[in-house]
């Protein structure tokens, strides 16, 4: 992580004093580079414990703006690729890999983004997979949001906190640069930390369902894991691909 913090904070270094138009034509066009640095900087900063620097980062981030990774035919959208035959790869159901007492709400309006039921037992993931060439975000305004609502929490900032993950709750798909919202009510929960970063990491498996991040939640939330009741990640950590260890007589051994 600080190997990836410190590569960020170079490359925002260099954003600063000026890309060379030669380096900017080698960008997508698709890719707000300022903000997706600053970005991934709270991401990591988060994982790493650096709850101000994390909350600093985020608060550069410009949530109008949008930030995607392009797919063409030759390259196509992985996930779309994977799902679209709905045959072999789809959503088991609408619980978005959460525990019965953390369910989404019925009424929030970020599950029908994501999946639909069009019969019974049959779940078909929508959101930004439904065509090879949908773009995939960078990063979403919400995860922005839940990562200053996580860092004013964990500094135990509580009222802070609450102020932004209700902008994560009561946010529409209007109000989103991808259409992305709950449109739920403000918190009402236990104004106690405890209570408010188990929100906050309920509404993370639902804002940023897919994105990849829900194994390091799991984690960093201290869900439980590998070999305990109601495991909600399979294993704590994965093992090397077996494409890098093929390919690098160095790679470790598996965690």
């Amino acid at each position: 992580l600080q190997n990836a913090i410190s590569d960020l904070e170079t490359a925002k270094s260099y954003i600063d004093g000026g890309l060379s138009s030669q380096i900017q034509s080698k960008i997508f066009s698709s890719v707000d580079l300022p903000n997706s640095v600053n970005a991934l900087l709270a991401r990591f900063n988060l994982m790493a414990g650096n709850y101000t620097d994390a909350l600093n980062s985020a608060e550069a981030v410009d949530l109008s703006a949008t930030s995607n990774w392009e797919y063409d035919a030759a390259v196509p959208n992985p996930l779309a690729f994977w799902f679209g035959s709905q045959n072999v790869t789809q959503a088991r159901d609408l619980n978005f890999g959460l525990p019965d007492d953390l369910l989404p709400d019925a009424d929030d309006e970020r599950v029908p983004f994501y999946a639909e039921q069009p019969e019974p037992g049959n779940f078909q993931l929508i959101g930004f997979w439904t065509d090879n060439l949908n773009e995939i975000p960078v990063y979403l305004p919400g995860e922005i949001m839940l990562i200053k609502a996580e860092a004013q929490a964990r500094n135990n900032k509580l009222m802070e906190a609450v102020t932004e993950l209700d902008a994560v709750l009561t946010k529409t798909g209007a109000d989103d640069a991808f259409g992305l919202g709950a449109n739920l009510p403000e918190y009402s929960g236990e104004m106690t930390q405890e209570a408010i970063l188990e929100e906050i990491y309920r509404n993370r498996r639902i804002e940023l369902y897919l994105t990849g991040l829900s194994l390091e939640d799991t984690r960093r939330f201290d869900r439980p894991g590998e070999g305990e009741p109601d495991a909600e990640r399979n294993k704590d950590y994965y093992p090397y691909p077996n494409a890098e260890r093929d390919n690098n007589s160095q790679t470790p051994d598996n965690p």
